[in-house]
């Protein structure tokens, strides 16, 4: 009861406190980390829509949902990044941020960061690079059903970026480039048929490895509000 009440208590004080509110959207190409790090995974298109508080000209507090494919979610094992994507994912983001905005006449330029939420609504192995990366040297592995995972729907990270755009009115329009990193916690497991190259010795071997399913990249878009 009490945590209730300090939530309505803050929301009534930003209410108050806010001096505009805009809605909007955008769309966005999706670069993961894997394409431009590990030349593998492959662009997507990202939708949002948003809205925002503005606490007078400079600071405001945008919030909202993105929605993406995302061919190029990389393993994270004890800190360490792997060399190739493990998962694709069709994701959905909840992004809750502070922004500042200089004004240049009719033109302005924005700076934002926060923290995000991520619902991965799908999240499937890429069967073929988790086999090519697990295998040691002159070993082939190879898994006898697909790779179950337990866990990587939801994660938490953060995000930050620039813009510059465009006020016409209550209109406003910019380009913006955001950098975004969120993990996830997912369990593998499953059971493969290991190949020594050269001694034709094959065996049954199981597998099993916690790690974090990791969304990292750039979200290069143009976005459009209205101010109410």
């Amino acid at each position: 009861m009490k945590r209730s009440a300090v939530v309505v208590l803050l929301v009534a004080m930003i209410a108050a406190a806010s001096s505009a509110q805009s809605v909007g959207g955008g769309l966005s190409f999706w670069v993961p980390e894997s394409m431009y790090q590990q030349n593998e995974g492959s662009l997507g298109v990202e939708s949002a829509l948003g809205s925002s508080i503005g606490f007078g000209e400079i600071i405001s507090a945008p919030f909202g949902l993105a929605f993406a494919q995302v061919y190029g979610l990389m393993p994270e094992i004890d800190g360490t990044v792997g060399d190739s994507p493990w998962f694709y994912a069709d994701t959905a983001l909840a992004f809750l941020m502070l922004k500042a905005r200089l004004p240049l006449g009719v033109l302005y330029v924005d700076a934002f960061a926060g923290i995000n939420g991520v619902w991965n609504m799908t999240l499937r192995p890429l069967t073929k690079n988790i086999e090519n990366d697990i295998a040691p040297a002159n070993h082939l592995y190879s898994f006898e059903e697909s790779v179950n995972i337990d866990g990587g729907q939801f994660g938490w990270g953060w995000q930050a970026g620039a813009g510059i755009g465009v006020n016409i009115g209550q209109i406003s329009v910019d380009l913006n480039v955001t950098y975004r990193l969120v993990r996830s916690e997912v369990t593998l497991d499953g059971s493969y048929s290991d190949v020594t190259i050269g001694g034709g010795t094959v065996q049954g071997e199981s597998f099993s490895e916690e790690l974090k399913a990791r969304m990292g990249g750039f979200s290069i878009g143009i976005d459009g509000s209205f101010e109410l």
